[in-house]
């Protein structure tokens, strides 16, 4: 069995793991699973507008260096699993600083932290996402590897064979406001666009994804991502055909 060791660029090992086959014709590659009231987090919302001016500057851009210097606090064997994606970024032309999106964990007390139980995703990291006007979040798959910080002894942990295996972790989306000329996100074959505030989407693992604000506002929404359980699972049951 091939490990990520035996490929160059990140893309080359996500197909040979088979993880996502395009022409497979089994209807849309994400799917709405809930809107949440815009009242519940309109003061997260507020805040992150009242801080809109400083958040380039000081919330992580999701840049090559910027990752880099994320994932190398968890070790160099981090830094090895993450080479081929950079690597192929950087062959794209993709810039080392060139900033994607901008992120920032959302606290204890937050709705989405509170909303991650309500769903079933356990050991949850939930946090806040804003693409500023002409930047790309390049195409990529999530395999959770090196995982994020709610499961850093499991990353530790993971042979090097088991790297880009499904390891029931799962993450959603949510649009915190109404779409905008400009903005777009595609999941596999499937693109999304004219989003309501509060729309909630869910994709299967190894759906390859990736978007992009070449509007003139501020594309903003929450990510949650954590391990699964039968009551998340229960409320994505009718996301996708058996």
């Amino acid at each position: 069995m091939k490990t990520f060791r035996d490929f160059d660029i990140r893309s080359e090992f996500i197909d040979y793991l088979g993880l996502y086959e395009k022409n497979a014709n089994t209807g849309p590659d994400f799917h709405k699973i809930a809107n949440v009231s815009q009242n519940d987090y309109q003061l997260e919302l507020d805040h992150i507008y009242r801080d809109i001016e400083t958040i380039k500057e000081t919330w992580n851009n999701q840049s090559i260096d910027q990752i880099e210097q994320s994932v190398s606090k968890k070790g160099p064997r981090q830094l090895e699993i993450m080479k081929g994606q950079k690597e192929e970024k950087l062959r794209a032309g993709y810039k080392p600083n060139q900033p994607m999106y901008r992120i920032k964990n959302c606290g204890p007390d937050s709705f989405f932290t509170h909303l991650a139980k309500q769903i079933g995703l356990e050991q949850a990291l939930a946090r806040y996402h804003v693409q500023f006007p002409g930047e790309v979040t390049a195409w990529h798959t999530d395999i959770y590897s090196p995982a994020h910080e709610f499961l850093s002894e499991s990353a530790e942990d993971q042979s090097d064979e088991s790297i880009g295996q499904d390891k029931n972790i799962r993450r959603i989306l949510i649009a915190l406001e109404d779409w905008r000329w400009g903005q777009f996100l595609q999941f596999g074959m499937s693109p999304w666009f004219d989003w309501k505030a509060g729309d909630m989407i869910y994709w299967k693992y190894g759906v390859p994804h990736g978007g992009a604000n070449m509007g003139y506002v501020p594309r903003i929404s929450v990510s949650i991502t954590g391990l699964i359980t039968d009551k998340f699972m229960g409320i994505c049951q009718n996301a996708f055909p058996k």
